[in-house]
């Protein structure tokens, strides 16, 4: 089979429940094999920040996620990759990254390791006869470590034929809510920092003992509590109502989740 569809084949045989894409070299070739697996359409995007975020939060939430990228599209993703690291994830996230070492279809020539360590997301290079395994590999390495994972391929090498051994893997996640986990807030920051610094040195991240979470708008900081304490009747009211999801960022909406 060519790269990319034992790519997408890796991606099936794990379990993925939502796939992201942005057009791209190389993530095309895959989202297009990944189609042809699926029934259900899969998710496009035109900004990969969007994508990733989508993608995050299925991973949060318990099911596997992955995001098909080119290198040039993931640091477009780089303010919601920095917030899925101290959020973390609960089942195994995947952002396949397709480097275009020619340039032949992309701004400029460059290589995604550098911007990958630099953001602090763990990431590996595959090859085409490597490539199945380390797709499920990087699942299983993402779940134990609660954090996502970056494979990065040569763009060029989706084209090429590979043999691959065909097998299903995924670990069954429950997902249980834990706002000091996985809401980004100023409350939370130097516990999820402590989380995350823990995963990256391989520590036993789970015994670190979580804050209590705090009562609004008694435990706001002097700079918040006045602007927080005005938000109190809408919140009062927007409590009474449920929706399938909601949103907010890191400042008083999501204070009050």
């Amino acid at each position: 089979m060519l790269v990319s569809e034992i790519i997408a084949r890796a991606i099936d045989d794990s379990g993925a429940g939502v796939v992201t894409y942005v057009p791209g070299y190389g993530g095309s070739a895959i989202y297009r094999a990944y189609q042809k697996i699926r029934e259900e359409p899969v998710f496009i995007s035109f900004h990969e920040e969007v994508a990733y975020t989508v993608a995050h939060g299925a991973a949060v939430t318990g099911t596997r996620a992955a995001c098909l990228f080119k290198t040039h599209g993931i640091m477009k993703a780089g303010n919601t990759i920095s917030d899925s690291l101290l959020c973390g994830t609960n089942a195994g996230l995947v952002v396949i990254v397709c480097e275009d070492h020619g340039g032949t279809h992309s701004d400029s020539i460059i290589e995604a390791k550098p911007f990958l360590e630099g953001i602090g997301i763990p990431n590996f290079y595959s090859s085409p006869a490597a490539v199945y395994e380390d797709v499920h590999r990087a699942f299983e390495m993402s779940e134990s470590s609660g954090l996502p994972f970056a494979l990065i391929l040569d763009a060029e090498d989706t084209i090429k034929d590979c043999d691959f051994t065909p097998y299903r893997s995924q670990t069954p996640v429950h997902y249980k809510r834990n706002p000091a986990r996985h809401i980004l807030s100023p409350l939370f920051n130097t516990f999820q920092h402590k989380l995350y610094q823990a995963k990256m040195r391989g520590d036993d991240w789970r015994a670190i003992p979580e804050p209590p979470v705090p009562v609004v708008p008694e435990d706001t900081s002097a700079n918040w509590k006045a602007a927080v304490t005005e938000y109190i009747p809408l919140f009062e009211i927007f409590r009474k109502y449920r929706g399938e999801i909601v949103t907010g960022d890191t400042g008083i909406s999501s204070q009050f989740t």
